[in-house]
Parts: C-alpha cells; sequence; structure tokens
C-alpha cells in the first residue's frame, strides 16, 4: 500500500484492514512510505503492520519496495486512499482457490460519494474511472485492488518504477503475454473515493495520458493527427454519459460540460508532449 502525504487517507485505510474477517496474525500489512522523507508512524499502527520508506519518487517504486519485503505467498495491491471491504483478503483467497490455474486477480472498485449527494464530479469519476470489471476484460487491473501469487509477481518481475502512471496496465501486459490469466474477484471489493473537484479529475487525468504518452510506441507524427478531435465532444463518452441510470437532465448536461472540460485538459497535456515539455509525474 503506498502512500504519499495522505495521513488522514492512511488511517482510514488501516482502519479497514485491521477489521478484516481474516485473522491478523495470518497476513502481514505493508505501508510503502513515499514521501521524500519518512513520515511519523501512523498511531496506533496494527500489530501486524510495517512500514517501508521508499524515497524514489513514484508509487511503482514504491509498490517494488514494499513487494521486496512481503512474506507471504499472496500480494493484495491498494492504496492509502482506499477502503477495502472488512472481507476483501479472505474474499482474494476464496476466489484464487476456485480458480485454478489463475494468478492474478482484478478485484471489484466500488466508487463512493464523499457525502450524502452525489456531485457532478462525483458522478463522472464514478462512470468513468476505475472500471476495474471493464480493466480484467481487457486483460489488466487496476492496481486499487490487484491480487497477484507471489510466484507470478517474482517470474513477471517488479512494476516498472519509472512510470508515474499506467504502470499496473504495464505489469498486467507482461503478465498476460507470459501466459498468465486474469480473473474478476467480483466479491473482494475495495471502496474508492470519488473525486469531488474538477482540479482532483483534470490532475489525474492528466497523469493518466502523460503516463500513456510515455509509453506510447506509435510514431508521434500520427499524434499530430489526432488533435482536432480533442477539440470536440466525444461521442463515446456522451453516450456513455446518456445511458447512465438515475440521472435527471440537469445532471447529464453538467456531466457532459464537465466531461469535455476534461477533454481540454487531454488537448494541452498532448500538446506539451509534443513540444517536449514536462510531463505531469505526480498527483
Amino acid at each position: 500500500m503506498p502512500t504519499f502525504r495522505d495521513p488522514e487517507g492512511l488511517a482510514l485505510c488501516l482502519a479497514c484492514l485491521s477489521t478484516q474477517t481474516l485473522a491478523g496474525d495470518r497476513f502481514e500489512i505493508l505501508i510503502a512510505d513515499n514521501n521524500p522523507e519518512p513520515m511519523p508512524v501512523p498511531p496506533d499502527l496494527p500489530p501486524n503492520a510495517r512500514v517501508i520508506h521508499e524515497p524514489a519518487p513514484g508509487s511503482y517504486a514504491a509498490r517494488n519496495a514494499a513487494a521486496r519485503e512481503a512474506r507471504g505467498r499472496v500480494l493484495f495491491f491498494t492504496d492509502s486512499d482506499c477502503r477495502p471491504a472488512p472481507d476483501w483478503i479472505e474474499a482474494g483467497l476464496a476466489a484464487l482457490a476456485a480458480s485454478p490455474g489463475v494468478e492474478r486477480l482484478g478485484g471489484r472498485i466500488e466508487i463512493v460519494p464523499a457525502g450524502a449527494a452525489w456531485t457532478v464530479p462525483e458522478i463522472w469519476d464514478r462512470i468513468f474511472e476505475l472500471r476495474q470489471h471493464h480493466y480484467v476484460r481487457k486483460g489488466y487491473a487496476a492496481t486499487a485492488n490487484l491480487i497477484v501469487t507471489r510466484r507470478l509477481f517474482e517470474r513477471v518481475g517488479p512494476f516498472d518504477a519509472g512510470l508515474f502512471s499506467s504502470g499496473d496496465k504495464e505489469w498486467n501486459g507482461r503478465a498476460g503475454r507470459a501466459g498468465a490469466p486474469i480473473a474478476y474477484a467480483g466479491a473482494a471489493i475495495v471502496r474508492h473515493p470519488a473525486r469531488t473537484t474538477f482540479a482532483d479529475n483534470a490532475c489525474k487525468r492528466a497523469r493518466i495520458i502523460g503516463g500513456k504518452l510515455a509509453t506510447r510506441s506509435k510514431p508521434r507524427w500520427r499524434l499530430w493527427l489526432t488533435l482536432p478531435k480533442y477539440l470536440l465532444p466525444s461521442p463515446k463518452a456522451f453516450a456513455r454519459i446518456a445511458r447512465e441510470p438515475g440521472l435527471g437532465p440537469g445532471e447529464r448536461l453538467g456531466v457532459m460540460a464537465f466531461d469535455y472540460r476534461l477533454r481540454l485538459v487531454d488537448l494541452r497535456i498532448v500538446l506539451a508532449f509534443l513540444f517536449g515539455r514536462h510531463m505531469p509525474e505526480r498527483r
């Protein structure tokens, strides 16, 4: 579990992990402290938890540091801003046991609002982000809820520590090419708070687009040809918003406008990449 400048989120995540249905002596919690200087040890640290400091920036560098220290036969990856369900670990182990030959799972990720009512930024986040069931169909899983055997992780190798985004997709791509199938574990649930502002969503969007561009293998000139599409709304995105159940007309229009604003963020990041400017690295 990497953490970076998130003591409140870390405390909530640890509270969830300390109430797992699996006995505490059967699993360990490895907190990968990715702050430049070691953070204070969290108060009320569970007895089965350890803190590993990894100052090299990036969540994938932090995950690698924790994985090297892990002693278990199965690795459960999540983030400090996530809220694992009480039976998350037990359900993940059961899913592995029920799927002979499968050594990596994408667990279910539920987006939850900050308050009682969903806001426009939260609705957008719910519709478009961390769609784990969709990711698994494409052969990968987000590290907010990724479960792999230690044997497979050692065979495939660590995450690419040089990436600040899309490292989960890159690692799963290597696992797939190594012949390791992936399955969806719908009963192994992690809840993720929805992002509540445009700035938060734009920051993540920029980091993800930057990560994809950093791993892009196609000629750069082709990217120039795609620029006009960013000036127009995305038909696929608008269709998905139109299909989302439970939204009123005003909410749909608000989410569509929100999506178009993020579309312009995409344009800015692509232009920055084409002109060789500094790409977003961290949240």
